[in-house]
C-alpha cells in the first residue's frame, strides 16, 4: 500500500468499555483489517482508557473536548470540524468504525483508489432540502430543493483532503446545517455537498452499496448478485439482520 492510500481506521467511544456485541464487532473488523493500518480510537478527555489499552494493544487514542460526545448530535459537530481530518493528514482517508458497524473483506484499498472522496452504507430514509435562502445559493431562486438519500457514516471511507476543502467550499450552507436544529446529520451534509460542491464526490446508492449496507441487506446483496460488501452498519439492531449477517460469516470464513 502506498503512501497515497495510507488508511486510518477512526473508532468514536464515549463510555469506558464496550458490550459484548461492541466488542465482537470491532475486535471481528479488525482482524478482518489484519493490522495493516494505525488504529486510532477518538474519545472524551479523561476518559478511562483501561478498558482498550487492555484489550485493542498498539492502538492510538486521541482526545476531544468531551461536550463532542455527550450525544449523537454533538458527535455530528465533531465531523464538522477541519480540526479533526487535519489531525489525520498525514494519510490519505480514514475509515470511520462505529462500534456497531462491521468490517467483513478485506478489500478497503480497492476503495480507497476509487474516485469517491466520501462512501458508506446507503440511507434508508429520502430527505429533501431547499437550500435557496442560503447564501450563495439564494442567487438562484430556480434552484430546486435536492432529494437525496446519501451515505450512512457509522462505516464509512472519507478522502481527508477533500473533507477539509469541502467544509470550507461553502462555509455559510455549512454553518446552516451545523447550526439548524443544533445540528443535521454530518453524513448527510456530506451527501448533500457531492450533490453542489465542484470536486466533493459522494458514492451513489448503487455504488454506496457494494461498499457498505446499512438496512436492507439481504435485498441489496441480491440486487448486486450475491456480492457481499465490505461491511455493514447497525447490523445487530434487530435480530432478523443479526442472524442474516452471522450467516454470511459462516459463509466467508
Amino acid at each position: 500500500m502506498s503512501q497515497y492510500t495510507r488508511v486510518d481506521i477512526v473508532i468514536p467511544i464515549f463510555k469506558t468499555s464496550f458490550d459484548k456485541m461492541e466488542y465482537f464487532s470491532v475486535n471481528y473488523s479488525l482482524k478482518m483489517l489484519s493490522n495493516k493500518y494505525k488504529v486510532v480510537f477518538v474519545y472524551p478527555d479523561k476518559l478511562d482508557l483501561c478498558y482498550y489499552v487492555d484489550h485493542f494493544p498498539g492502538s492510538f487514542f486521541s482526545p476531544f473536548p468531551a461536550i463532542f460526545f455527550e450525544s449523537h448530535k454533538n458527535y455530528n459537530q465533531l465531523c464538522y470540524e477541519v480540526g479533526f481530518y487535519s489531525q489525520f493528514s498525514k494519510s490519505s482517508h480514514i475509515l470511520i468504525l462505529q462500534p456497531d458497524a462491521l468490517v467483513v473483506q478485506q478489500d478497503l484499498d480497492k476503495y480507497c483508489l476509487s474516485r469517491y472522496d466520501f462512501q458508506g452504507g446507503p440511507e434508508s430514509h429520502e430527505y429533501i432540502y431547499d437550500i435557496r435562502g442560503i447564501p450563495p445559493f439564494s442567487k438562484l431562486d430556480f434552484l430546486a430543493p435536492i432529494r437525496l438519500h446519501g451515505c450512512n457514516g457509522g462505516l464509512s471511507l472519507r478522502r481527508i483532503s477533500a473533507f477539509i476543502e469541502v467544509l470550507q467550499e461553502f462555509k455559510e450552507l455549512t454553518q446552516f446545517f451545523r447550526s439548524y436544529g443544533r445540528g443535521i446529520g454530518e453524513d448527510i451534509f456530506f451527501s448533500l455537498m457531492g450533490r453542489v460542491s465542484d470536486s466533493f464526490c459522494v458514492a451513489n446508492e448503487v455504488a454506496a452499496s457494494k461498499f457498505a449496507l446499512s438496512y436492507n441487506f439481504s435485498q441489496w446483496i441480491a440486487f448486486n448478485r450475491g456480492v457481499i460488501p465490505f461491511g455493514f452498519h447497525g447490523w445487530y439492531n434487530n435480530e432478523k439482520d443479526k442472524e442474516y449477517v452471522l450467516s454470511l460469516l459462516k459463509d466467508i470464513t
